[in-house]
């Protein structure tokens, strides 16, 4: 009996993964031949060129007689599971080998250390929209209402898989910061160091890059709220005792009292941001971030058990960790303060340092034209522009030079514009759109779904 040839087309699975693999080892070969450096982006006009070319030879596949295996291949179930397995594992490969890492090192020669912009990331992307697409024409060319769902489907998948990757070339990230009044129109990022540049630190592998902006921006306010402190217990050698007391105490406020082992506290005084005195505090009016914040709370503390009684004034500090020159600056200025605590038996009791609730920077946008627009950014509230999307993402004091006294407020926003962003949102609508058509398909041609 005579043995099939398996490398005969359309290929089954077996010949279909020794070409992938065939092909992804190459993408290897290459990556390591380039030094690591990646595919590089494609940017307008050259992406546009690609695509088209890509979709136009797709699509002449299918109506030449001579490439009509190649074209079933493509479009079979074998290639649609060989492509997407090896996609996956590559995807696997940069959800666990750490991405971004720099240097010689074998990993980042081939790409393990940044996969997505790798040769053989894009040669396994190539394959997986391929027969995506491949499928698409086919299911069109003999169109039925009933898959209908199946070609949104595949359609929307197909534009977010390939149009997100495309628009990699136009992707930019600049990140802008802002004073009080002060008007901006560059943005910046970090860079690897060229031939001859200094970098601003020692032993410094970036540096930092500014752009022009098509807007400038100023800031007129900045607004931030606090989580209140919470409760905080040290053992003897100064380490945190664990301890369920926070679903009891929850945040400080006046009032408040729980119990710990056998004493009962009582919250007596609050200050959420405070400046001491001799003997007390007094409330002052500083955001949490600053230098010079700390919190401060007086504790009434009874032993049930034995009737001691312990009060007195904790406070959080504000020795946390700070830039060497805002803290030489508190330290000139005597404004420096470690935590305080209230001895109870072999424990000590504290507060901690409050945390950021809500930041936000209202800031006014004047466009090219000279069109003005006010609008207030927050965390999770960008600003959108064309374009353009403003988020809030940082905010610190900083010293303008290393012997001043008055710490800025700098906040920090991140513009990023990605101009084909709406066509993976497209993508995800058709997507979800063919979903629900197959789900109400099955019932409506219950005998011709299989």
């Amino acid at each position: 009996m005579q043995k099939s040839n398996i490398w005969r087309m359309p290929f089954g699975y077996a010949p279909t993964f020794i070409i992938l693999a065939g092909f992804i080892l190459v993408g290897f070969a290459l990556e390591f031949a380039v030094g690591g450096t990646g595919f590089p982006k494609p940017i307008a006009p050259i992406n546009f060129f690609l695509i088209g070319f890509y979709l136009t030879i797709l699509t002449a596949l299918y109506f030449v007689k001579p490439l009509k295996d190649l074209f079933r291949w493509f479009s079979s179930i074998t290639m649609a599971v060989s492509s997407v397995i090896a996609y996956v594992v590559l995807i696997a490969v940069a959800g666990f080998v750490p991405q971004g890492m720099s240097g010689d090192q074998l990993l980042h020669r081939i790409g393990f250390t940044h996969m997505i912009s790798s040769w053989p990331y894009v040669i396994s992307f190539i394959f997986v929209t391929t027969s995506l697409y491949s499928t698409i024409i086919k299911k069109s060319i003999k169109f039925k209402v009933r898959n209908v769902g199946f070609l949104l489907s595949h359609i929307g998948f197909f534009i977010i898989l390939f149009f997100g990757t495309m628009s990699s070339g136009h992707l930019e990230t600049y990140n802008v910061e802002l004073f009080i009044d002060s008007p901006e129109h560059q943005g910046f990022y970090f860079d690897k160091l060229r031939a001859g540049e200094t970098p601003q630190l020692p032993d410094q592998d970036f540096i930092r890059r500014k752009v022009d902006l098509p807007f400038s921006l100023r800031m007129s306010r900045f607004e931030i709220d606090n989580y209140p402190s919470e409760i905080l217990f040290y053992d003897s050698d100064g380490f945190p005792v664990k301890t369920k007391i926070k679903k009891e105490a929850g945040f400080v406020s006046e009032g408040k009292k729980f119990h710990f082992q056998d004493w009962e506290i009582t919250v007596d005084k609050y200050l959420e941001s405070a400046t001491p005195r001799k003997e007390d505090y007094i409330p002052y009016d500083m955001d949490c971030d600053h230098p010079a914040f700390l919190s401060a709370a007086y504790l009434k503390a009874k032993n049930i058990q034995t009737n001691e009684e312990q009060e007195g004034w904790v406070t959080c500090g504000n020795t946390r960790e700070h830039t060497p020159e805002l803290s030489r600056m508190l330290m000139r200025l005597k404004y420096f303060f470690p935590p305080t605590y209230l001895d109870i038996g072999d424990i000590s009791v504290s507060i901690g340092q409050p945390g950021k609730k809500r930041f936000a920077s209202y800031i006014t946008m004047t466009n090219l034209e000279g069109k003005k627009t006010e609008k207030i950014v927050e965390v999770n509230k960008p600003f959108k522009y064309k374009n353009w999307y403003l988020y809030q993402t940082d905010c610190r004091y900083r010293l303008l030079h290393a012997e001043s006294t008055d710490p800025l407020r700098v906040s920090t926003l991140q513009a990023v514009s990605d101009p084909w962003l709406k066509f993976v949102y497209i993508g995800f609508f058709l997507l979800l759109a063919g979903s629900i058509h197959m789900i109400w398909s099955i019932r409506k041609f219950p005998k011709e779904v299989k």
